[in-house]
């Protein structure tokens, strides 16, 4: 379970990466001192499509790792524990 959980959280850490790097590229690509010319409008059609992509995979890692730690959880507090009597053993018989 811990492999799982330390694979999702990977994952989840490399979207965020990837909708950090799109953003940037998307600002350099209408940045203030930017044309946008047909050249430019194909790379920041493919940096949205990127970036809904890395949101969408982003959405689906969190819902799978708040699931899965949701299941780790205990839906009730354990009941209060009852004592097992102890065995009790014959006393060895004596012999005189």
């Amino acid at each position: 379970m811990l492999g799982a959980l330390l694979g999702i959280h990977t994952d989840l850490v490399f979207a965020e990466r990837n909708i950090d790097f799109q953003l940037d590229r998307l600002r350099q690509f209408t940045g203030e001192d930017r044309e946008v010319g047909s050249f430019a409008a194909g790379h920041i059609l493919d940096c949205a499509q990127r970036l809904s992509q890395a949101v969408a995979a982003r959405d689906a890692h969190t819902k799978a790792l708040t699931a899965a730690l949701q299941g780790l959880r205990r839906s009730e507090p354990p009941a209060t524990a009852v004592p097992v009597p102890a065995e009790r053993t014959a006393p060895a018989a004596r012999s005189h």
